[in-house]
């Protein structure tokens, strides 16, 4: 089994004093400051999920032991190298993020003790933990967690799911311009329940390219780098009213499938459903950090997603390409939600 020891060699200096965030539907919290507003008031609840400062910037030296997954970046910051690594550990699970730190998940204890590398910036770690690590300690306390977009309609959540390029950042600029206040822009848990299933807020922010950012919003006011070498901006949402903070009851889910109209000679709208193992599949294809979950997880999330496909429909839709096509695909959407189409 791996072993970690914490390095004594290696300061580092991280702000001092903790808070508490409402993220993916939980109660956070943190040692470290995270890019969005902690919560307010009194009295205090107590938090689901705690982050801990194990170590104030010297890291961890781990020693040999098993990895069970690896996930790679293809931006520029990595250029295909391996971006973070998934060991398990006689105690939990460790997560290490390259140049960034070390992460030891809890689940039985709702606690994950944090491990920054030397001189990373906090801004970067609180990324990182609102992020890639938030996501996957919510999946391990058993809420399974889709990598979609949501917005809020008349008639309940619209969910996009889709592979990169195929437009779920397009689609919810789409939908916030016409009023609509986005749910999640990366990942939704789900909650499962007698009354149906639901979708939790993720987090007030929305990652977008900049050219989509200019067609869609009118310009760049609000946005600022999210990390070095990434190309998406962050665009918070908080205070603007365009984010739900309630869990919100899912109407439909939509898997993308975006197509050139110049090349098919046309630009119809066209929402077909998926039944059954259709379905299933693209939601098991389309959850959360899906390269880091390992058999057993994948055997507890197909009951929850058999209830979820019986209870939601999930539908294909082909749209043609081009910010000139929007308003077309979104009135298809209004009248697909609303049972018309």
């Amino acid at each position: 089994m791996i072993r970690y020891h914490a390095r004594d060699d290696q300061p580092g200096s991280f702000p001092q004093g903790s808070d508490l965030y409402a993220m993916y539907g939980l109660l956070v919290r943190s040692d470290v400051p995270l890019p969005i507003a902690p919560v307010r008031g009194e009295p205090r609840p107590e938090p689901e999920l705690e982050m801990v400062l194990a170590s104030d910037g010297g890291g961890l030296a781990p020693l040999e032991g098993p990895v069970l997954a690896e996930m790679r970046c293809y931006g520029r910051c990595h250029e295909g190298r391996v971006a973070t690594r998934l060991h398990q550990g006689e105690d939990g699970l460790w997560l290490w993020h390259d140049t960034v730190g070390t992460f030891h998940l809890l689940p039985e204890r709702r606690r994950v003790e944090v491990y920054p590398e030397r001189d990373v910036p906090a801004d970067i770690l609180g990324h990182v933990l609102l992020g890639q690590v938030g996501v996957f300690a919510v999946q391990r306390l058993g809420r399974p967690v889709l990598h979609a977009g949501a917005v809020i309609t008349d008639r309940g959540a619209a969910v996009f799911l889709g592979d990169k390029g195929q437009g779920k950042t397009t689609m919810l600029s789409a939908f916030m311009v016409r009023g609509h206040a986005v749910l999640t822009d990366d990942a939704l848990p789900l909650g499962v329940s007698s009354s149906g299933v639901l979708g939790f807020p993720g987090v007030p922010v929305v990652r977008l390219w900049r050219h989509t950012a200019v067609r869609v919003l009118g310009g760049e006011e609000g946005l600022h780098a999210l990390i070095p070498g990434y190309d998406k901006h962050l665009l918070s949402l908080e205070g603007t009213g365009a984010f739900s903070e309630l869990p919100t009851s899912v109407r439909a889910i939509y898997l993308l499938d975006r197509y050139d109209p110049g090349r098919w000679r046309s630009d119809d709208v066209v929402i077909t459903p998926l039944q059954g193992r259709a379905a299933l599949v693209a939601l098991t294809q389309h959850t959360a950090l899906r390269a880091l979950l390992q058999p057993e997880d994948a055997a507890q999330l197909l009951p929850v997603y058999s209830e979820v496909v019986r209870r939601v429909p999930v539908r294909l839709l082909s749209y043609p390409s081009g910010f000139e096509h929007q308003d077309k695909v979104y009135a298809a959407l209004l009248r697909d939600l609303e049972g018309e189409a």
